[in-house]
């Protein structure tokens, strides 16, 4: 017998919103708000009667959990879920809290967010989810790590960058995650992007080197704004 139960996701120091929205109803969520702020997610849900609230509370981050990648892209943190409180509508179960606990990387930045579309949550594009959550690694991890993500990203989406057909920025990502990923440089293209970047003949990454630490700085940030123009085209279509 399945029991419908509603789990409350309540937000720590809430989430600063753009034109909030009161209701996914293909989801089976409502949102409530202190004003622009997001402060707590509520989530009806069916499962079977042997669930108890542990179960329910971790069903249903499983079915929301490209909701709050989501989420987490947008605003440039994790949504840090302060606890999450499970009540069974169908039947006489005590109401039980249970708290949860995620890492927030006070480093990056922060934005207002707007809340998306349902059909993008409904029906996910391509690969959203893996794409979200390299993304969001991307942003909190180490610049050779980044580069890496963000590369996995471009190719998931577009496939391996070919001279000629591909944007030089793609191409210029291949090289950069070439440059870190390998022992030793041997592609010729990738020699001579090194080159011309740093002025000198490189065969192999030394991050202890400013000149070539500073670099992969740069194309780091050149792989984020490469592959977040792309997310956000494919935010901006929805489901094919």
């Amino acid at each position: 017998m399945a029991v419908r139960w509603r789990v409350t996701h309540a937000i720590k120091a809430g989430a600063a919103v753009v034109r909030p929205l009161k209701q996914y109803p293909g989801l089976n969520m409502t949102l409530r708000y202190d004003g622009d702020t997001l402060k707590a997610v509520e989530h009806e849900l069916q499962v079977d009667e042997s669930f108890g609230h542990a179960d329910v509370v971790r069903k249903s981050h499983e079915l929301l959990v490209t909701f709050w990648e989501l989420l987490h892209y947008l605003r440039g943190l994790p949504i840090s879920i302060e606890r999450s409180s499970a009540v069974p509508l169908e039947s006489s179960v005590a109401n039980k809290s249970t708290g949860a606990v995620v890492a927030v990387f006070d480093a990056l930045i922060c934005h207002r967010m707007e809340m998306p579309r349902e059909d993008i949550l409904l029906d996910p594009p391509g690969r959203l989810l893996v794409w979200l959550r390299l993304a969001n690694d991307a942003r909190a991890g180490r610049d050779v790590d980044a580069i890496r993500n963000y590369y996995m990203i471009w190719e998931d989406m577009h496939g391996r960058p070919q001279e000629g057909k591909s944007p030089r920025a793609a191409l210029e990502l291949k090289h950069s995650r070439d440059f870190v990923s390998h022992g030793r440089v041997d592609n010729k293209e990738v020699q001579k992007f090194l080159k011309q970047e740093l002025g000198r003949s490189i065969t192999q990454f030394d991050p202890t080197d400013r000149a070539q630490a500073a670099l992969v700085e740069k194309l780091r940030h050149q792989a984020r704004d490469l592959v977040e123009d792309e997310l956000a085209k494919v935010l901006q279509r929805g489901p094919q």
